[in-house]
């Protein structure tokens, strides 16, 4: 009897083993599918973001691009005019004031330039710098001879623009340029803009390569961390992160700094990747113009790969590669599966020690243990499939907004300096004559839709940074009287260009100590009260209107629309109130939602995406304020925001 009940403890416990080493192989399967979809799911985002990412890249240096070829024209232009000037017979008045307008046209175009390149050189023939834009208070290297600059020297042997590989510029920075030749052509001005495709191009270049024709070079600069950095991670090689190539696939931005300036086929590159075939494959297929993507292992372990070109009017600039360690991608399914297998344990171990002391009870253990599997195993099935469909949603939401984005920067921003350069000429008599009063309505009327289309797509780009939480701030302590200063000079801005005919009173009460200062962005805080500003002056009425900016100081002060968990001990109030017709008590909750219209109907008399408040919450609110919208004492609308003050 005892050997019969022996043998059956021992089928039991046997029974047990075999019974937890299914179940473990089983979780072990499961675990392994779970990891692959999780890959799979994650190369599918990485190459939509990877494509968002090239086409901004592309977009701005296209927009440089574009920016340098307009200088280059305008210089030869002044050459023209310049050389016009020893003429007897020339009016050397009028030629002044042509070439003092192109001098303006050309710090205009630096002046945007320096959002994306913050140096602008224009060199002669012999790589001397007779033209130089920098930031404010930066040495202007003014007489330096470039002509030692590969790029220089690639430009003066092929009279054509070029994309420069990396190189250490005299501020110490590692930078990129961009050039574009300055040609002798009569024409120059009158084709800015109208070249639209490559064949056109190749016949300009190859019919003004001489070297009469040729007087020099435009070259924008920029450090390559900027234009790169606000694009995806390019310090952190635990994360996904960006890596840069020139056209000969020399690395131009990578965390791993010590690889910046070498080429890819350089022996310390290939050691690192043990002369991987998939990862010279990528790069060699890069460098022919075209994207490729794959998996293998370096010295930190396994990365995927992705890779796309950066193609400027239809040539390779450069090259851009989203690298993703993929134990970055497993570690939060990781964790969560070694919870699984420690609770896994701890269930065994007790169930396995009850066997022992409880013989009955394990005869049902075999089913139990199945039913435990099938639920373990459907619960991870489920919780793959929920996976699924949030990240086909979040695929799909991340398409729409990157074919927009990328809609709006290369469609709109590209061909809105040239309209806005010659409408400004049409206005001076000097090129057109004298314009009748309708001709120049109709030209003021360009100008200023130029100027809301430039408005509009400012707004989009910025709730787009906002949502990616890619809004670069640069703070600085920054007296109220100036905030309140720029206010009033963008009130009388947008008065003189879109109202002229309203009669608008704009007062200003300031409640604080002279000396009160607060750590803000200026720029973008003065676009929040200009936003308020402009929304103000669409609806207070056209006579007699009123807006009031007041500005308070409070400490320690609980308000009902202030969020108690937020609010600083110590704020600044700023309040726009207007006379107009005030906002409906049931709208005020989603005034500051995106696309949001009072009035929703085709009939509805104030225009406006709907952008503009939502964009003043972002800003707001990313300097740690709040803001909201009350009834005024006038019975018009206020809205109050408040800054901290440290």
């Amino acid at each position: 009897m005892l050997r019969i009940h022996l043998i059956t403890l021992v089928f039991i416990i046997s029974l047990v083993v075999l019974s937890n080493m299914i179940y473990f192989y089983l979780q072990q399967t499961n675990e392994k599918d779970a990891l692959k979809t999780l890959l799979i799911q994650h190369i599918s985002m990485q190459n939509q973001s990877g494509k968002s990412i090239a086409n901004g890249i592309s977009s701005d240096l296209n927009s440089i691009y574009k920016m340098i070829e307009n200088v280059a024209h305008i210089q030869a232009l002044k050459e023209k005019f310049n050389s016009n000037i020893t003429k007897v017979d020339t009016n050397t008045q009028d030629i002044d004031l042509i070439i003092n307008f192109l001098d303006d046209q050309i710090n205009s175009t630096y002046h945007d330039l320096s959002k994306k390149a913050d140096r602008m050189y224009i060199l002669n023939k012999d790589g001397i710098i007779i033209s130089s834009f920098a930031p404010k208070g930066e040495d202007l290297f003014l007489g330096m001879n470039l002509s030692f600059r590969e790029y220089v020297k690639d430009t003066v042997e092929s009279k054509e623009p070029v994309f420069s590989g990396v190189f250490e510029g005299p501020d110490r920075k590692t930078r990129i340029a961009i050039t574009f030749p300055i040609i002798n052509n009569t024409d120059s001005l009158l084709n800015l803009g109208a070249r639209v495709d490559d064949t056109a191009n190749n016949n300009y270049f190859a019919n003004n390569k001489s070297e009469s024709n040729f007087l020099g070079l435009v070259a924008a600069s920029a450090p390559v961390s900027e234009i790169f950095e606000k694009f995806g991670n390019i310090y952190n090689i635990k994360s996904q992160y960006l890596v840069g190539y020139d056209k000969n696939g020399t690395i131009i931005i990578s965390p791993r700094t010590e690889n910046i300036g070498k080429n890819f086929n350089d022996p310390a590159i290939q050691a690192v990747t043990n002369s991987n075939g998939v990862f010279n494959r990528i790069i060699h297929n890069l460098l022919n113009g075209s994207e490729d993507q794959g998996l293998y292992t370096t010295d930190l372990g396994d990365r995927y790969n992705t890779a796309y070109p950066i193609m400027i009017d239809g040539k390779l600039a450069y090259g851009i590669a989203i690298v993703t360690p993929t134990n970055s991608i497993y570690d939060d399914i990781n964790e969560i599966m070694y919870v699984e297998r420690i609770q896994s344990i701890l269930i065994f171990s007790t169930m396995s020690a009850g066997v022992i002391i409880v013989v009955l009870i394990l005869r049902n253990w075999n089913k139990d243990m199945e039913k435990e599997v099938k639920k373990r195993t459907n619960e991870l099935n489920d919780a793959n499939q929920k996976l699924e469909i949030v990240n086909e949603k979040l695929v799909a939401s991340e398409k729409s907004k990157e074919e927009f984005i990328s809609m709006v920067s290369h469609e709109l921003r590209t061909p809105l300096m040239p309209i806005k350069a010659f409408a400004g000429m049409l206005l001076n008599p000097k090129y057109t004559g004298d314009i009748n009063e309708k001709q120049k309505k109709a030209v003021d009327s360009i100008i200023r839709n130029v100027k809301l289309m430039e408005r509009l797509v400012g707004d989009i780009l910025d709730v787009y940074k906002l949502e990616m939480n890619r809004l670069k701030l640069t703070k600085e302590s920054t007296s109220l009287d100036i905030l309140i200063e720029n206010a009033t000079n963008e009130f009388n801005e947008i008065i003189k260009t879109q109202d002229s005919e309203k009669d608008i009173e704009l007062v200003s009460e300031i409640k604080i100590k002279e000396d009160l200062k607060v750590k803000c962005d200026p720029q973008r805080i003065n676009q929040v009260l200009g936003n308020l500003i402009k929304n103000s002056i669409d609806f207070v009425p056209p006579k007699n209107g009123k807006i009031k900016i007041r500005v308070e100081e409070f400490e320690n002060i609980h308000h009902k629309n202030l969020d108690s968990r937020v609010n600083p001990k110590k704020f600044v109030l700023f309040s726009v109130e207007d006379n107009g017709p005030g906002v409906p008590t049931e709208k005020m909750d989603g005034m500051f939602k995106k696309f949001y219209q009072i009035d929703t109907s085709i009939t509805r008399k104030h225009g406006g995406t709907g952008l503009g408040l939502a964009i003043c919450k972002g800003i707001v609110e990313s300097h740690g304020g709040q803001i909201w919208i009350e009834k005024s004492i006038t019975g018009g609308a206020s809205i109050k925001f408040t800054l901290p003050v440290d």
